[in-house]
């Protein structure tokens, strides 16, 4: 077993203790985990433009091929895992689909996907009481392969007094008094790593430690790092067997005490016709605040730009009044909202591609964790 030290303070690890199977046909309450929730954190709650009525309700190994994990939950459930991918990784069903035949395993990235939701899941379970605070976004950031952790502030300076050459090459434990984990470090290294705990989490060595008494317990945080240290380590060894563990402290803190499960707030629109009702179909763009467009036909000239498709999050509505647009960053957006006929092939469209879209402001702000807003849909 590889030593705490020589990951890096850091690396990741979990035992070989058994995933607890989510329970089935049904999505969690809030405070617990399914292999979704990692997803859904970052993304939706609930599967967008899903015109499919009963069927999102049947167990998914029902209504897919090939489903190693997602089986026993409903079919909506996996929709909303699948559908909440990009917003945690950045990426589209291609990264590990073969579009031209879902079910097959002929892309390496879904294998790797399935071992990740599992180790997601372990850790909410094991290690957070069965609550959601690690997502697919906590380490990826919108990036299929995440970023090394670069500090922005200088380590604190090392508190202690300097040691003698002969000193630095003993055992911390031989030096400092109650080392529970890294007391076969060399002595000369715990400045170092007492730096990259401080780097990672932006904070100062009296986070952790009581200055008066720097051995002493009396911090929880002292003692929750102690379990994160070894979370890590356990981690590496089961789920990055045989390989280098990529998981440091920087990897999810990144600067923060607290990780981040997602972007910002989910935000949720309540989107109706005059009266209330709702449109046979609709659809609902968010952009940059310089999104400004009148018509049908220029939202489609927009969409056909890849460059200029890439900045905006477009969900469709089925005789519905309500969708979420997901989590998204606070700060100022264009929010345009469309109404379309039950058959929207836009050949058939009686309006053309004259027909309205209405654009608005939108502000997000960082509190609270659900933002709901409405918006008045374009006439038919």
């Amino acid at each position: 077993m590889r030593s705490l030290a020589a990951l890096g303070l850091v690396a990741c690890g979990a035992s070989s203790a058994t995933v607890t199977p989510p329970p089935p046909h049904r999505a969690p309450p809030p405070d617990e985990v399914d292999l979704v929730s990692p997803l859904s954190a970052a993304g939706i709650e609930h599967p967008q433009g899903m015109d499919w009525g009963p069927t999102g309700d049947k167990p998914a190994s029902q209504i897919f091929k090939n489903v190693k994990l997602m089986g026993d939950l409903t079919s909506n459930r996996m929709m909303t895992g699948m559908q909440s991918m990009k917003a945690s990784l950045g990426v589209g069903c291609d990264h590990c689909h073969d579009t031209e035949a879902y079910p097959a395993d002929t892309k390496k990235p879904k294998a790797t996907a399935r071992t990740m939701l599992t180790m997601a899941h372990d850790l909410n379970t094991r290690f957070f009481g069965g609550k959601t605070f690690v997502s697919c976004y906590t380490c990826h950031r919108e990036e299929a392969k995440p970023a090394a952790f670069q500090p922005t502030r200088p380590a604190p300076e090392w508190p202690m007094r300097p040691l003698a050459a002969a000193d630095a090459q003993r055992p911390a434990k031989e030096i400092y008094k109650n080392l529970k984990l890294l007391g076969d470090v060399p002595a000369g290294r715990m400045p170092a790593l007492m730096g990259l705990f401080s780097a990672a989490l932006g904070t100062g060595c009296i986070h952790c430690h009581d200055t008066t008494d720097w051995a002493s317990d009396g911090k929880p945080a002292k003692r929750r790092a102690r379990e994160m240290l070894a979370m890590v380590h356990d981690l590496g060894d089961t789920y990055f067997a045989g390989g280098e563990n990529p998981v440091r402290c920087g990897t999810c803190h990144r600067g923060s005490v607290t990780p981040a499960r997602s972007v910002g707030p989910l935000v949720v629109v309540d989107a109706t016709l005059a009266g209330g009702a709702a449109a046979p179909q609709a659809r609902l763009v968010l952009g940059p605040p310089s999104l400004a467009i009148a018509t049908r036909g220029e939202l489609r000239a927009l969409f056909a730009d890849d460059e200029k498709a890439k900045m905006l999050t477009a969900v469709a509505m089925y005789q519905a009044t309500q969708a979420e647009l997901g989590h998204v960053a606070p700060g100022s957006y264009s929010l345009c909202a469309m109404a379309l006929p039950k058959d929207a092939d836009p050949a058939k469209d009686p309006r053309g591609p004259g027909r309205p879209v209405f654009c608005a402001p939108l502000t997000v702000t960082p509190e609270p964790d659900t933002q709901r807003i409405t918006r008045a849909l374009p006439p038919l």
